[in-house]
């Protein structure tokens, strides 16, 4: 009852909270889930699919914890979804005090104040595979918010 209480918050959360603009379109790669619980205190939400390539990556490689040696494909592949490595992500962005971060190449997590979204959306045209389980792959980053929540 908790877990359907809490999806239901959620739900309500991001439709309140999130601009159309930032909810996938048909021109977008779809994600498969639109945010993630963080801890009691936190969710997370991804803003979308971005090319990340060379100079112009989303976030610095200075603010990078690579999580790659403890991906479960395993698990991902049952849920349907990289929950695991972008949970873990999340709460090392919060400890390092940032409230924005991506996963590129399945889980390298890199964290900052705010986001280089000037490459563009990763659109079906580009192959949605790079972005499959809610992770970028090569040279793509799913960059997430992190936001405060409450629950009673």
């Amino acid at each position: 009852m908790l877990a359907v209480s809490v999806y239901l918050l959620l739900v309500v959360f991001i439709d309140a909270t999130v601009s159309q603009t930032t909810m996938p379109t048909y021109a977008e790669c779809p994600s498969v889930n639109p945010g993630y619980i963080v801890d009691d205190n936190h969710v997370t939400l991804s803003a979308g699919c971005y090319h990340s390539m060379g100079s112009h990556r989303v976030f610095p490689a200075v603010n990078r914890v690579n999580f790659r040696g403890e991906i479960d494909w395993d698990l991902w592949e049952a849920a349907g979804s990289a929950e695991q490595i972008i949970v873990k992500c999340a709460k090392t962005a919060l400890d390092r005090r940032f409230y924005s971060f991506g996963v590129e190449f399945y889980g390298e997590c890199d964290m900052g104040d705010t986001p280089d979204l000037t490459q563009g959306k990763v659109t079906p045209a580009d192959g949605c595979q790079k972005c499959s389980y809610d992770v970028g792959g090569a040279n793509a980053a799913v960059v997430y918010h992190i936001f405060r929540w409450y629950t009673e």
